[in-house]
């Protein structure tokens, strides 16, 4: 079977979606993925073919931009000034893919618009892809935000307004510039519900891309919803810096060291939250390994810290 699969944003994003990509390839399916330049060599060594989305910007734009990552209107200016101007670029991509040889099937990440759209209008199945659960909003499995009350006291009522509302505003403050690319692209109406959180979780199964560790399914999610757990791309990711982790996490004999990392954009935008981590572990005597996404070559800082870029999460832990 042949597939076309799509994500892009930082490494957080593109990576769960590639790690799909690279079972379907291991599995004698032809896999093709559209994203940003600096993922091309990895796109390829996981054995998928590589097609490029231009958005104009660089996965390094988002992690070093602070008031995208803010607890305060962050992700709604992520998805306004970033991620939902790269339609063009990405519906021009997917389109020139499909000319080319049409998929079977296609997969994308939950903000990958144009996917959901070009989909529909050549009628190939689509299944879309959710990196956390905040993109299901539920009242069985409630997602807290910054600045909530206490939901385990909360009275029910209080929660689907608030969901309600939650989900208006975030409907209100996306629909206007996603429909401004719709209308020019010629991809048909507004749909009922709104883009982010109706259409695209409504245009073919859903797939939960973590670990019911975090949230498992719930009765109120999204229809053919699936909660998969994590993906992983453990093996592609060796280094002198990964194995001078490994080393340093088997060096004590009083147990495992703490990993800590705030994944692939928080991590620049907020150091100061590394610095906290470290700190309290130096306070209750924990060695620890903090993954900041900028120390190269790896620092040790005596005998209880290591600090580096990145690591495979799932080899060290």
């Amino acid at each position: 079977m042949r597939f076309l699969l799509t994500s892009y944003g930082t490494s957080g994003d593109v990576n769960p979606i590639a790690s799909v990509g690279a079972a379907l390839a291991r599995r004698g399916h032809v896999v093709e993925f559209a994203t940003l330049r600096p993922y091309r060599a990895l796109i390829e060594r996981l054995g998928m073919s590589f097609r490029e989305i231009d958005a104009g910007w660089a996965p390094a734009d988002l992690a070093h931009t602070p008031k995208l990552v803010t607890t305060k209107g962050g992700s709604i200016k992520m998805l306004r000034r970033v991620l939902i101007p790269a339609i063009p670029s990405t519906a021009r991509a997917l389109e020139e893919a499909v000319a080319e040889g049409r998929p079977d099937a296609m997969f994308g990440h939950h903000v990958s618009f144009a996917g959901a759209w070009v989909a529909k209008r050549h009628r190939i199945p689509w299944a879309t892809a959710a990196l956390a659960p905040t993109s299901w909003p539920s009242i069985e499995q409630f997602n807290i935000y910054p600045g909530m009350p206490d939901i385990d006291r909360a009275p029910r009522w209080t929660l689907r307004l608030g969901n309600a509302i939650g989900g208006r505003m975030t409907t209100r403050a996306t629909e206007p510039y996603i429909q401004r690319f719709r209308a020019r692209l010629g991809y048909g109406e507004r749909p009922a519900g709104g883009t982010l959180l109706g259409e695209m979780l409504s245009s073919g199964p859903n797939l939960g891309l973590w670990s019911e560790c975090f949230r498992p399914a719930a009765g109120d999610d999204p229809a053919d919803s699936h909660v998969c757990g994590f993906t992983r791309l453990d093996g592609h990711e060796s280094s002198p810096a990964s194995e001078e982790a490994l080393a340093f996490a088997d060096e004590s004999a009083d147990g495992a060291p703490v990993l800590i990392t705030l994944g692939t954009s928080v991590t620049h935008a907020r150091p100061e939250l590394l610095e906290r981590a470290e700190r309290a572990c130096a306070r209750v005597g924990v060695r620890a390994i903090v993954l900041d996404g900028a120390t190269e070559p790896a620092e040790r800082v005596g005998s209880g810290l290591l600090r580096l870029a990145r690591a495979p999460h799932g080899a060290l832990m």
